[in-house]
């Protein structure tokens, strides 16, 4: 009965990560199952609707009973209390002020957080809003949108809250063009004279950015060594929760569809 579970489970599996009907042989040869214990398999799942038959009765894909325990999910999964934990780690490993902040327009708004420590630290608070160009985690919602969403928002005026802001519309396109390949975001006296941050994008299961995880300090605390580890913590941290809410690394991004 387990095993019987555990082929079904790695069934669906199948089907998800394809994103597209399959035929008995190549569901067969993917699973590295017997077709005789396929079959058996594919009629007690399209019997409860979890998979389905194309036009043609050839093909195999995700049945509509999907959509129920795929919703139900969904309905669970608080994106703030799903990263509560996780600011907690990357503030107590970093030693610095970690941040979840979604879009609004064409600001970023502060929806959790946790301060570092420091006698001398960056302090976020929940509501905080700011300009999308001049935050680190401004700039990773951006450079993971889609190209058309990016061009949008460079058609119009950058605003400089400090005279580092990037104002020049080309020069904030090629560090968009770098996030938007993996790069991690970077907003250095931008917003606030003294304050560099570091920031990486949450994508949900098409692969839209639906916030993003920051890690910000003083300027003075700033060095290549620690960059280099926040990077980290915060590229392991990204992929984790993005895992959780559907991601996964062969999905496309907004900018391959």
């Amino acid at each position: 009965m387990v095993k019987s579970a555990i082929r079904a489970l790695e069934l669906l599996e199948v089907l998800a990560e394809r994103g597209t009907a399959m035929t008995h042989g190549a569901l067969a040869e993917a699973l590295g199952l017997p077709k005789s214990s396929l079959t058996e398999l594919l009629a007690a799942l399209e019997s409860r609707q979890f998979v389905r038959r194309d036009d043609g009765g050839s093909r195999f894909g995700l049945g509509p009973e999907i959509l129920p325990l795929a919703g139900a999910l969904l309905r669970q999964m608080d994106i703030i209390k799903l990263t509560r934990p996780i600011l907690a780690e990357l503030m107590e490993k970093s030693g610095e002020s970690a941040a979840l902040s979604v879009r609004s327009g064409r600001e970023i708004m502060v929806v959790a957080r946790e301060n570092g420590l420091h006698p001398v630290t960056y302090l976020m608070q929940v509501g905080h809003r700011a300009p999308l160009s001049t935050a680190a985690a401004g700039k990773a919602l951006l450079g993971a949108a889609s190209a058309r969403d990016r061009e949008a928002y460079l058609a119009e005026p950058l605003p400089a809250p400090t005279r580092h802001s990037v104002t020049d519309p080309e020069q904030l396109r090629a560090q968009l063009d770098v996030i938007a390949t993996g790069g991690v975001a970077m907003g250095r006296d931008e917003l606030f004279e003294g304050v560099v941050a570091l920031a990486m994008p949450l994508r949900n299961a098409e692969g839209h950015p639906v916030a993003a995880l920051s890690i910000g300090m003083p300027t003075m605390r700033f060095t290549p060594e620690r960059s280099a580890m926040i990077e980290g913590l915060l590229r392991k941290a990204a992929d984790q929760v993005s895992y959780w809410i559907g991601w996964r690394a062969n999905n496309k991004t907004p900018e391959e569809q």
